[in-house]
């Protein structure tokens, strides 16, 4: 009985020291305006465009395409109902990294105003392809005037909370995108240890079937938690930008350099880690103007750039 005792009173501190370790993690992330988060609209564009010149595709997916796990159902024979889309891996070996779907489901992590969000709409209405947004931010007050004109689907709180949620409803997305702070991209410190299983990589390769971070290098080499989540979850591409970035209105270029990394879902199965990393051509437009924050600017000047966006009901 004692030892009962004893191993019911460890679990119950350990849950205790991780729900506080959650707790911290999402009273720091609310700082994340101070953080270099608002990606310039051509940089989101141009990787956007290289990643999918490159290395993604989305294909019809055939009846009774041997590649795909919804057509392989163990003891039954099954062909998906309709003609439906797949996400799939073009270079290299071709893997499926998607299911069947008639819509492809985007979710965007730490959405801010909306500009990955805009920039992928605007990407898929150019593919001829519907797409379903999903956006997960925490700063409602400062966007909700924003954010809900490029997803379909906003909700406001902790992308941990929605990826758990969403991992324990079977809910699923062909694609995740992001520039979160990298702070919202570690791991947490659980009772004392790093636990890189509460990770952005950790978490979201088990709820879609690719994952595109696009955060500063630093992030995965300048701390014990970057450093332990790249070791564990090895990324399948990376792509840098060239030269300076500003993320900041009237801010000079940030020091450090950025990249847009991939990981593989889970559903593509085990791969040998980083088969790829590559370079953007360089290009303008790696700052933005005043008052044109990215995601934020007005009806006014979308609609003059020809960019989609959902209008107010």
């Amino acid at each position: 009985m004692t030892l009962e005792l004893f191993v019911a009173d460890a679990r119950a501190a350990e849950a205790a020291a991780r729900a506080a370790a959650e707790a911290k993690a999402l009273e720091e992330s609310k700082l994340r305006e101070l953080e270099a988060d608002f990606t310039p609209r051509l940089v989101a564009r141009s990787i956007l465009k290289w990643y999918f010149d490159e290395v993604l595709r989305i294909t019809l997916h055939r009846d009774s395409d041997p590649s795909c796990r919804g057509c392989r159902v163990e003891g039954a024979e099954h062909t998906c109902a309709e003609p439906n889309y797949l996400l799939v891996q073009r270079r290299g070996v071709r893997l499926v990294l998607s299911r069947p779907t008639p819509v492809i489901r985007i979710l965007d992590v730490c959405a801010g105003a909306g500009v990955w969000a805009s920039e992928v709409r605007r990407l898929f209405a150019e593919l001829g392809v519907e797409v379903h947004i999903t956006a997960v931010e925490l700063a409602r007050e400062r966007e909700e005037a924003h954010l809900p004109r490029h997803a379909d689907e906003v909700v406001w709180g902790d992308w941990r909370a929605f990826a758990k949620r969403c991992a324990a409803e079977g809910r699923w997305f062909d694609l995740v995108i992001g520039n979160p702070a990298f702070k919202q991209a570690r791991a947490l410190e659980v009772a004392g240890e790093l636990d890189v299983t509460t990770s952005m990589p950790a978490l979201l390769t088990k709820i879609a079937g690719a994952v595109i971070l696009y955060m500063s290098q630093q992030g995965w080499t300048k701390t014990a938690a970057g450093f332990e989540v790249r070791r564990r979850y090895k990324p399948a591409y990376a792509v840098d930008v060239p030269g300076g970035v500003s993320h900041r209105e009237g801010g000079g270029a940030d020091s450090v350099p950025y990249s847009a990394t991939m990981w593989l879902g889970e559903i593509a199965g085990p791969h040998a880690g980083m088969m790829s990393s590559d370079m953007l051509e360089p290009f303008k437009g790696r700052s933005w103007k005043a008052h044109l924050r990215p995601g934020a600017e007005p009806d006014e000047w979308l609609r003059s750039e020809g960019i989609p966006f959902l209008e107010a009901a």
